[in-house]
């Protein structure tokens, strides 16, 4: 909806951009972090500011520089990706671009300084070997000193840090270097979208370097600290006003992920500053242009989700499945460890009726749908395999059950309106009050922007689909097995619902010793396979 506010002209939303000023929008905690942090040890400090790809970790450091800078203009910063350059290269460009800034803000640098960044800048490491690069370190830490000794603060931001592991490889001094050059004199950002640990560990794994850059986690926006600011911007520049239905829309799309809000509030704010109708979420992210723009970033979180050894824990999540803990004494499904390491990488957030979701209602759908296809590869394979088989099933069974039941009607309708629905499964069927859509609603709109023929069945997560199976089975459903009793089957089909289920864990046995043993795991697979032979 639109109010009678003036328009800006000017569109504040920039999408697959380094942002700063007005455009620049939440984060005022992690600003206030970094800014607390410059305050107190008086700019002197080293920080790892970590976080999957699109959460706005450059614009967040460079804001901050830009916070610095205004403060205190006589700050020496630099701010510089790390591509592929070595150490001794990198330090070339930090002097460079120190020599530089000083032109450009027609700024008087220290003689000694001045003429360490020139004679630095001006070695060839071509054919020179072990001594240059031993010279050029050996300047910058004469330049750090310096800066110590005449009080000269000084502000370095390395992005895309990620690359040391394949510029860097097994040249164990260049990390070397950088951890002692951060224990001296200045304020020294690395910025990455992995731990500095892996990253060390991944290239040589005999050092403690990532011990001295404390991290930083920057993950999504925070629905109480961020969103409302993000609202407030929409709102007061181009009258652009989300009600509750849309917000929640705009949340499982994006996740709260910065460059996907950016994207939705870009076009937003570009049919306000054009006078066009305003769009709706799902109109904006149904438009191929968009989808491509912002899906393009999926395969890069499933590839890290691999490469950090954490997929079948993300599978785990999206499927349902329980984890095994060693603790017998609770009755969590995960571990507090696991939670929380997931949590602070980005992977796995907590909504506000308390459950965790992977990234985004969006991100989950898509990944569900990819493993429904077996273009993924996971332990619970055979898991997945049998509740698709149990979805088809029913995507068959059903309309015959009613048609029979229910002359005239369509069962999926009627399951969308809660009409004739079983109590056991109203909860899920029945729109709450307050909110626009039911659970299943809700579902459904998030499986078909995968799968165009998706229904009923293929949102009902599996222990609805195991009431309907139970619900149904003298119905028809027997028929499927063998028209067997239900209680011949009972055990498959509860096996298969309650290893998703943590009050399921009395049984878990003392040899349970690491998260790679999952609890009934064994038998589960073995009532899967079953189901699966039976509906094939």
């Amino acid at each position: 909806m639109e109010t009678n506010k003036q328009i800006n002209p000017i569109n504040l939303f920039q999408e697959g951009k380094i942002v700063s000023g007005q455009s620049f929008i939440g984060r005022a905690a992690l600003l206030a972090e970094l800014n607390g942090l410059w305050e107190q040890t008086g700019g002197n400090a080293s920080r790892s500011v970590i976080g999957l790809n699109r959460m706005g970790k450059s614009s967040l450091v460079r804001q901050f520089c830009e916070n610095v800078k205004l403060k205190e203009p006589d700050v020496i910063s630099v701010s510089l990706t790390l591509n592929k350059s070595t150490w001794p290269s990198l330090v070339q460009q930090i002097m460079q671009q120190i020599a530089l800034s000083a032109e450009d803000e027609e700024r008087q640098l220290d003689p000694l300084i001045a003429d360490l960044c020139e004679k630095t800048c001006s070695i060839t490491l071509e054919g020179c070997g072990n001594l240059t690069e031993n010279t050029v370190m050996h300047n910058f830490t004469r330049l750090l000193d310096r800066m110590e000794k005449i009080g000269q603060k000084f502000l370095l931001i390395i992005d895309e840090f990620d690359g040391a592991k394949g510029c860097w490889g097994e040249n164990a001094s260049y990390f070397e270097s950088l951890r002692d050059a951060a224990q001296k004199r200045g304020f020294f950002l690395i910025v990455s979208r992995r731990p500095l640990e892996v990253i060390e560990m991944e290239s040589y794994g005999n050092s403690c370097f990532h011990n001295v850059f404390p991290e930083i986690h920057v993950t999504a926006f925070d629905p109480k600290k961020d969103m409302p600011e993000y609202y407030r911007v929409l709102e007061e520049n181009y009258g652009v006003v989300l009600d509750e239905a849309e917000q929640e829309k705009a949340e499982e799309y994006t996740g709260f992920c910065p460059a996907f809000l950016a994207g939705l509030g870009s076009r937003l704010a570009s049919a306000a500053i054009s006078g066009d109708p305003q769009p709706t979420v799902e109109e904006i992210f149904s438009e191929q242009t968009f989808q491509t723009n912002y899906q393009k970033h999926y395969p890069e979180f499933l590839k890290r989700m691999k490469e950090d050894g954490l997929w079948d824990d993300i599978v785990r999540i999206l499927m349902d499945i329980s984890s095994v803990r060693t603790d017998l004494s609770k009755d969590d499904t995960f571990r507090e460890a696991q939670i929380n390491q997931l949590c602070c990488k980005g992977y796995l957030r907590k909504k506000q009726n308390g459950e965790y979701i992977v990234f985004s209602d969006d991100f989950a759908a898509w990944a569900k749908d990819k493993l429904f296809h077996q273009e993924e590869e996971t332990i619970y394979q055979s898991l997945i395999t049998a509740e698709v088989a149990i979805r088809e099933m029913l995507k068959q069974e059903m309309p015959k059950i009613w048609a029979k039941n229910h002359p005239g009607r369509d069962w999926e309708q009627d399951y969308l309106s809660n009409t004739f629905v079983p109590n056991a499964i109203q909860y899920f069927t029945r729109i709450p009050v307050n909110k626009p859509v039911s659970e299943l609603q809700k579902y459904l709109r998030n499986a078909r922007r995968f799968d165009s023929n998706a229904g009923a069945a293929d949102a009902a997560p599996i222990h609805i689909k195991m009431l309907m199976i139970e619900e149904y089975w003298e119905d028809g459903i027997k028929a499927r097995f063998n028209s067997d009793p239900y209680s011949k089957w009972e055990s498959y089909f509860s096996i298969i619902e309650n290893i998703r289920n943590p009050l399921f864990h009395g049984n878990i046995t003392t040899q349970t010793q690491t998260p790679k043993n999952y609890y009934l795991l064994k038998d589960a697979n073995a009532c899967a396979n079953t189901i699966i032979n039976q509906l094939s």
